[in-house]
Order: C-alpha cells, then structure tokens, then sequence
C-alpha cells in the first residue's frame, strides 16, 4: 500500500520542527539538528511531489514555524539541566547557602549601629574604621574624620556603614 507524499510530507515537516525542540532538552552536539534539518527538507520535498501549493505553503510553513520554534526551544533552554550549566546557574544547595551568608551579613551589619570604633584611615568622605578589632569601609555623614579620631555608626543604608564623629571624642580633643 503506497504512502500519500502528502501525508508523508507534513508528517517529516512536523517530526522535524519537534527535533529542533528535542536538541535543546538532549545536547547531541548538533547531530539531533543535522536530522530536523534533513527531516524539514525531505518532508519539503515531499510536498513538492505532492503539488507546486503544497510545496510552497510547506516552505512558508517551516519559515515561520522554524523560527518560532527554535526562538521557543531558546526560551526554555535556561530551565534545562544543560542550560542551568551552560548559563552559570548555581545549584540550590550553593544559593542557599549564598543567601544565608548575605542574611547574615546584613545581621551583622545591623548591629553595628549606634556602636564606637577608630577610625584607622582618614575618612574624606570614606575611609576604614576599626570596630572590636575587625575592620570595616565606612562613610563619614559629617564633613571630614580624621585618623585615630573615635567615630560612632550612625545608620546602615544599602550595606555602607555612616559614620559620625563621637562627641567624647571631640569633648576631649577640645579639653586637651
């Protein structure tokens, strides 16, 4: 019993486009797309032989459609095991623990205010402070602060410590 060629060429057309979808969830190296390729233009064919109408509405059909596809495939490609790969995507157990390292930081972070430290370098505006021995970039809120001086945090905004210079400290600059 002979196949219809237009049966047969939608048939390829179809398989072909759906092998372009199969290339992106299996990495094959391109050979799953050589045989979309050669499925598309042997399906093509096809409708050739079927009529001139079919022939050319087959070749609009995968100028449209390919694309579409392939612009699909590419869209669902990040969600995929190779994609996650190819594109740097960090696994879950590492983005947690990312995201409870930065929770804590930002705890830390917190408090600091209204805690007294050195300041270690000048800050004109930024410069290091030294708070319990460990030492943080800091940003002077009130004109220049000078080396050794004693400084006070003032605020946390968007993880940079403000500082202010401590009264005690220019209490006692001025005694002296």
């Amino acid at each position: 019993m002979p196949v219809d060629p237009l049966f047969l060429g939608l048939a390829l057309v179809v398989i072909g486009l759906a092998l372009i979808l199969v290339e992106v969830l299996i990495p094959s190296h391109g050979l799953i797309s050589i045989l979309a390729l050669i499925c598309v233009i042997v399906g093509i064919a096809f409708l050739w032989k079927h009529s001139m109408v079919w022939g050319i509405s087959g070749m609009l059909a995968v100028m449209v459609l390919g694309p579409a596809v392939a612009a699909f495939a590419l869209k669902i490609l990040p969600n995929t095991p190779m994609g996650r790969r190819m594109f740097g995507e960090m696994p879950e157990d590492l983005v947690e623990t990312e995201r409870r390292a930065k929770e804590e930081h930002t705890q830390k972070m917190a408090t600091l205010v209204s805690r007294t430290g050195k300041a270690i370098t000048p800050l004109r505006p930024i410069g290091t402070i030294e708070i319990d021995g460990e030492r943080f970039e800091a940003l002077a809120e009130l004109g220049a602060i000078e080396r050794g001086d004693t400084v006070r945090v003032s605020a946390i905004v968007d993880n940079q410590i403000k500082v202010r210079i401590h009264k005690e400290s220019t209490d006692t600059l001025s005694q002296a």
